[in-house]
């Protein structure tokens, strides 16, 4: 791949706090524990990435 990378860009309107759906089992729910605040710290998550 040639050229840069694209920078990340914060979305106004992104989730900043969403709890892990209920139908998750304990294994996805503990990834959703570790990516969660991740993502939520950039800003980059929004309704539609659900």
């Amino acid at each position: 791949m040639r050229g840069t990378k694209p920078h990340m860009v914060e979305d106004p309107e992104a989730i900043t706090d969403q709890t892990a759906p209920d139908w998750l089992s304990d294994d996805a729910r503990d990834e959703w524990d570790r990516v969660m605040p991740i993502l939520a710290e950039r800003q980059i998550l929004t309704i539609a990435d659900l």
